[in-house]
């Protein structure tokens, strides 16, 4: 990592380490006297704490940091005083152990008075733990940083997390704040008041807690001028990227001057540009009381997954963010890319884009403008980028938004939208993929999309329809001509076709798959009474029910029933029924008729029914049906329809009051209300769905980041495999084979024969179920640089229809049974992907068959065989993959496998390969794999995915991300300022008795070492200058420290690595190719203290500089693997 703060020659004038807070401040004291210099605090001691006061000067610079970058040491508390150049670097503050008991005006780091700061490169971490209700419900953070009255100070580099407020700069002239990293905060991010010259740039801040409005307004970015001494002048916000992800909305920048109205003094000067904002506050950017305002180049987008909440009674709400100027002047405000501007009280457009959340068919709607702004979970860059070619980019909003700021030779992207008035009939496309940075030629490139049960669709633009709501995780695979591949996972949130379903059984519970915020008034407490069935709603002209406007599922409706049934309390009544201001109102009148308006962006549709429709007080059943594309409107009771006409257009996409049962502004038609259903579905069904046969719900898939096809992920009970009408689409499966194949000529000689069959008894079977895997281990080497094989077994499935998995091997082969029945057989070989399907179903009963799958490279051929029959053929050429990391398994390496038995297996080649079979005799081969089954996978295939969860998504990627030439395909180059850090509790390394990490890992600078592995607390990995490895590992029963035996890493090449601790064995064990050091007597489970997840490098430390590949990780193993990576 280069160096990031002020290096002065003083620094080299003496060097002096501390091992307690006593010699720090002794030797800040000594160091300000002589000359300045380095001060060196020991990790392994502390915690410390920091107090100087009148200390350094020009002449007599102190820097301060750590002595062992894989040991940062610990401060509880900095306290500096009229201080001046002391730059503090490489350390960790950590004031959990006292935050409880201290003032709370004391902060974690505390400068006042003083110039000539640097606090640099540094994690600040404390102990918030969630949303901030004001129900005590949550441990409150504490504060970070205050600097006050001072001068030059520099804040940059930093990570903070789980504080209430982050930092605080009041009267500061002079602050460079830049670079830093903040999340989990309860309130603001950066507060400030009285600044001036001051730079707030290239800051990441997101996934805040928040907290509820009545306990704190959460900013990101504040300035304010209460209180303040000093005048906000010069500030400039630049290049931030403000994302509140998947936690509460905050109000973005917010700068206002709450002093003005009694001092009417402006703040001077303010710049802020190239910033992207996504976020759920209407104060995108807001600025007030201000002379001279410069706002360009910014992207504001809404986060709809983000809420706030005003009290905690109150309903959640998401709002556009919007750039807001009051109160000022000579103001510009020009090329941003928002929802709405307002500069003093009118609003403005010109030279800006406009953003419109409401209407698809607008150019300027925001799907048509960003690639996946309605995608779920935490989104990266690539998501909210803009479409390439659209009317912002390269013009309007942040570079980073730009299409062009993509430098990837590969970006895979996934949009969504909702084709029709079925809402679980999705659209996804791949259209926006870039390739360096501009799209990608769809006819030159293959999609292939992976679902969570393992079926698959081809083609840029697919349309599945899904057999339920909610988040499904969906795989695309993008490959170019050239070979390029890129797997990238999302998250689709499916809306169910349900809008509300109440019965009143209880109370006012919606049973829909919403459960929708309902609210009951019902003054005399006798509402519930007895309904159709069971419990009614009584409406008796006091009484309400409102289904609040925060359920946007009540909203843009181009189909919909609604139902219900209803008896009048007397012949006569008259009044409202169904109120929804600006989209339908439903009236009785005292003739017994029923009047029924509709209105949508097509017009206003009425439908008024005969006198005496409802002539009686018996229950009624009530129902209105409305389907746009068939252009009808109807109204039924007892199932008859009394009212009809011609209707089209969707509804409103939003509603001030949402939907209400009885009228809240006049006189209600008194009466009990039961079984109100309303669904987007029209009576007798859709006249037009736009959509394709349904996709089965599933767990989410793990395709493998490889040119499709991938090896399938691992099904869920009785997929359905989807289809799609789209003529983008290209079949996934090869053409039927002929009907007459014929077999490959090739002597195969038996290399393996009956490997997991007992020594002693014949006939045994072996289960494959989501816990039983078989495996050959990567040490048999004849699996291969193969140009031919035979695999041979019987394969019994219990039930009808089991799908999954039977044969797996990284990267070269999969052998699995579809949702139909039929065996699909893929192979990956040195000329490319193959891929072939049985002709018949051979699975769709329950049943055993012997198998066979064959390959002959020189030949050209594969083949599936059943029951001796060949039933499929294609050309298949090249050799098999030269290495992998994980051999051969029977059932899925990484998931669940097809639920079945097997037998007699067999593996046939020409190579005179002599193995051993456990426990027996022979020419057999081993059964217990040496490598451990990994819980997260990361083969670097020019992105960072995790093939077993699927997953893209990582707590942060510090600097910018670097690939390399890997073992096989790419590597992940860490060139010692970028890192990849895993969210806590994915890569779990707290409190665990055992786990075991291994990883490819080349060393490309060898004039420095540094860190490789971090836990925070828990486990760092070093490598030395020299080359040697470290591993400190801390558990319950102290800290360990295990280092090789050689100095494998100084050189270049690359070294297959593994570390494995077992607490049951007291060991802790690294191997480098195949060199084992061992350190004994280590017990205990894991630290059980650590808030973050595991990083690979680390962009706060000196990382090490290098190329990683293959990165597995695993906890609590099972027996048989601890056996192999301690004895084996």
């Amino acid at each position: 990592m280069s160096q990031l703060y002020t290096a002065y020659a003083e620094h080299q004038a003496a060097t002096i380490t501390v091992t307690s807070s006593q010699e720090l401040n002794a030797a800040i004291q000594t160091l300000t006297t002589n000359g300045g210099g380095t001060i060196l605090v020991d990790g392994n001691f502390g915690p410390y704490t920091m107090t100087a006061t009148d200390v350094g000067d020009a002449n007599n610079p102190v820097l301060i940091k750590g002595l062992d970058p894989a040991t940062p040491p610990v401060f509880e508390t900095i306290t500096m005083t009229r201080c001046a150049y002391i730059t503090v670097t490489e350390i960790e503050m950590d004031s959990s152990a006292i935050v409880a008991s201290r003032d709370l005006s004391t902060r974690d780091l505390n400068i006042w008075n003083s110039n000539h700061i640097e606090f640099v490169n540094n994690n600040m971490d404390s102990v918030a733990d969630g949303y901030v209700d004001g129900a005590g419900n949550v441990t409150l953070g504490g504060n970070g940083v205050m600097v006050r009255n001072s001068q030059d100070i520099t804040f940059s580099h930093n990570t903070m997390t789980d504080y209430y407020h982050a930092t605080t700069f009041l009267e500061v002239v002079g602050l460079d704040f830049s670079n830093n990293e903040i999340s989990g905060v309860q309130g603001d991010g950066f507060r400030a008041g009285g600044i001036q010259n001051a730079v707030i740039a290239d800051n990441y801040m997101h996934d805040f807690y928040g907290s509820v409005q009545t306990e704190n307004h959460s900013d990101m970015i504040q300035i304010w001028g209460t209180n303040a001494k000093l005048v906000t002048t010069n500030v400039e916000i630049s290049g931030n990227f403000l994302d509140s992800g998947g936690g509460a909305g905050t109000q973005s920048i917010f700068m206002h001057n709450e002093s003005f109205k009694t001092n009417q003094v402006y703040f001077q000067d303010i710049r802020i540009f190239d910033n992207v904002v996504h976020n759920s506050s209407k104060h995108g950017i807001t600025v007030g009381d201000t002379q001279n305002v410069q706002i360009y180049n910014n992207t504001v987008l809404q986060n709809e997954s983000s809420v706030t909440y005003t009290t905690n009674s109150s309903s959640a709400v998401s709002r556009v963010p919007a750039i807001d100027l009051s109160n000022t002047s000579n103001s510009t405000v020009y090329n941003n890319v928002v929802g709405n501007i307002s500069v003093n009280g009118t609003n403005v457009s010109a030279n800006n884009l406009i953003l419109d959340y409401t209407n698809p068919n607008a150019t300027n709607y925001v799907d048509n403008i960003i690639v996946n702004l309605s995608g779920e979970g935490d989104l990266e860059a690539r998501d909210l980028r803009f479409i390439s070619g659209s009317a912002p980019d390269g013009t309007y909003g942040a570079s980073a938004s730009w299409s062009t700021s993509s430098t990837a030779p590969l970006e895979a992207t996934i949009s969504a939208s909702e084709i029709g008035p079925d809402r679980q009939t999705v659209q996804l496309t791949a259209a926006h993929t870039l390739t360096d940075g501009t799209p990608i030629d769809p006819a030159t490139a293959t999609f292939t999309w992976t679902f969570a049960d393992g079926s698959q669709m081809s083609g840029a633009t697919v349309a599945p329809t899904f057999a339920s709501a909610g988040d499904h995780v969906v795989a695309l695979t993008v490959t170019t001509a050239g070979g390029v591949s890129e797997t990238v996972a999302r998250i689709i949130g499916v809306r169910s076709n349900d809008i509300v379903s109440l019965d009143f059984e209880n109370g006012n519970q919606d049973s829909s798959y919403w459960g929708s915020r309902v609210l009951i008034t019902d003054p005399s407490g006798t509402a519930f009474q007895s309904g159709a069935q069971g419990k009614g709603f009584h409406l008796d002209g006091n009484s309400l029910i409102k289904i609040d406007n925060s359920n946007l599922q009540l909203f843009d409706l181009e189909a919909f029933s609604l139902g219900f049934d209803y008896k009048l309390d007397s012949v006569g009544e008259a009044g409202g029924l169904i109120r929804m201001n600006g989209t339908m109102d439903l009236f009785v009148r005292a003739d017994g008729s029923l009047n029924y308006k509709l209105t949508t962006d097509q017009g206003k549709f009425q439908i008024t029914t005969g006198a005496g429709t409802l002539s009686d007080t018996a229950w009624h059943d009530i129902d209105i049906s409305y389907d746009s594309a068939a252009g009808k409107l109807e109204l039924l009771v007892d199932n008859t329809v009394v009212g009809s006409t011609s209707a089209s257009g969707s509804t409103a996409g939003t509603s001030s009051t949402g939907l209400n049962i009885g009228d809240p502004w006049s006189a209600t038609a008194k009466g009990v209300v039961d079984n109100f259903v309303m669904t987007t579905q029209p009576i007798g069904g859709w006249s037009s769905t736009g959509g394709s046969v349904p996709v089965a719900p599933a767990p989410a898939p793990t395709p493998a980041p490889t040119p499709a096809p991938a090896p399938a992920p691992a099904p869920a009970p009785a997929p359905t495999t989807p289809t799609d009408t789209s003529d983008t689409d290209t079949p996934t499966s090869p053409a039927p084979a002929p009907t007459t194949p014929t077999s490959p000529t090739t002597t195969f000689d038996p290399t393996v024969n009956a490997i997991l069959q007992d020594s002693t008894a014949s006939d045994v079977e072996y289960d494959l179920d989501s816990s039983s895997q078989y495996k050959l281990s990567r040490d048999n080497s004849f699996l291969y640089g193969q140009d031919n094989f035979r695999i041979e077994l019987q394969l019994e499935t219990l039930q009808d229809g089991e799908t999954g998995v039977f044969l797996h091997m990284h990267r070269s082969l999969t052998a699995k049974v579809d949702s139909q029945g039929h065996i699909n057989f893929s192979l990956t070989t040195s000329d490319g992907d193959f891929q072939v399907r049985s002709s018949e179903p051979v699975y769709a009963a329950a049943g055993e068959h012997d198998i066979a799958l064959v390959f002959d490279g020189q030949l050209g051929v594969m083949q599936i065989e059943v029951d001796g029959t060949v039933q499929a053929q294609t050309t298949a050429t090249g050799t098999t993959t030269d290495v992998s990391k994980w051999g051969l398994t029977l059932g899925n390496t990484w998931n669940a496998s097809l639920d079945g038995t097997f037998e007699d297996f067999h593996y046939y080649n020409n190579a005179a390969v002599d193995v051993q079979v456990a426990g027996g005799t022979g020419s057999s081969v081993a059964t217990v794999d040496t490598d451990f089954v990994p819980q997260s996978f990361l083969s670097f295939e020019n992105t960072v995915f995790d093939e077993v969860v699927s997953t893209t998504s990582f707590r942060k990627m510090g600097g910018i991300a670097e690939y390399a030439t890997g073992v096989d395909g790419t590597a992940y180059h860490l060139n010692g300022s970028n890192s990849i850090g895993y969210n806590r509790g994915e890569l779990d390394m707290s409190a665990v008795d055992s786990f075991a990490i291994s990883f490819d890992f080349q060393r490309t600078n060898m004039n420095s070492g540094g860190q490789l592995l971090d836990q925070h607390k828990i486990m760092d990995t070093v490598i030395d200058d020299q080359g040697y490895l470290h591993v400190k590992l801390v558990t319950s029963t102290g800290s360990y420290h295990l280092t090789s035996q050689s100095a494998s890493f100084d050189d270049t090449a690359w070294h297959d690595t593994t570390i494995a601790y077992d607490s049951a064995t007291a060991t802790l064990s690294m191997e480098i190719d195949d060199e084992l050091t061992v350190l004994n007597n280590v017990t205990g489970p894991t630290a059980d203290q650590s808030r973050w997840g595991l990083s690979i490098g680390n962009s706060w430390h000196s990382s090490i500089e290098g190329n990683i590949d293959n990165f597995g990780f695993a906890s609590e193993l099972p027996s048989d693997q601890i056996t192999d990576l301690f004895l084996g």
